[in-house]
């Protein structure tokens, strides 16, 4: 790695692509942060699928004078072909990128779970199937859960409600789905 660092810096295209990649960030970072104008608009046109991309798209909802109550999970419950059951849950932390990868699956995970987002639930649900097949037991039902419960203000005991959950979608996992060309 440290063999590919030294190339990147000491070649002049190396090093101007290393330029290019911060003066992007810093652009992409000042047209989240202007406030509404054209050329907030026209910055963000530029940089808007490269920043939610990489993850560099912020919400300032936490720092609001009305900041979010309600906190979120989302789950895809998985039944197998010998009765026993598996709760997937997205992925936390990670031993190079850590944090960031858990932000970017609970900000993926807000949005999946919207009914306006619902293009997304069978292909969550096929992917599920697929990843979570065995030699020796296959998925039959997948089922996607909203969880949530309310915070109560700063000094309450307990701090929030009991959790809440409503299943939103569940897909009946056929043999055909689990093969790799498997559409239906």
């Amino acid at each position: 790695m440290r063999d590919l660092q030294e190339k990147l810096e000491s070649d002049p295209f190396g090093r101007a692509t290393i330029t290019g990649l911060i003066l992007f960030v810093l652009l992409t970072l000042l047209a989240s942060n202007l406030s509404s104008s054209r050329l907030q608009d026209w910055l963000a046109h530029l940089v808007l699928p490269v920043r939610n991309g990489v993850g560099l798209d912020q919400a300032w909802g936490v720092f609001a004078p009305d900041p979010r109550s309600t906190v979120f999970a989302l789950e895809g419950r998985i039944r197998y072909d010998d009765g026993s059951t598996e709760v997937w849950r997205p992925p936390k932390g990670d031993p190079f990128i850590s944090e960031y990868r858990a932000y970017h699956w609970h900000k993926w995970s807000e949005q999946v779970r919207l009914d306006s987002e619902s293009g997304l639930w069978r292909p969550l649900t096929v992917w599920l199937a697929r990843t979570h097949d065995r030699l020796d037991r296959h998925p039959t039902e997948i089922t996607l859960v909203r969880r949530w419960y309310e915070l109560k203000p700063p000094g309450s005991h307990p701090d929030h409600d009991s959790w809440n959950e409503f299943s939103f979608f569940t897909l009946q996992v056929s043999p055909a789905l689990l093969t790799s060309g498997g559409r239906s």
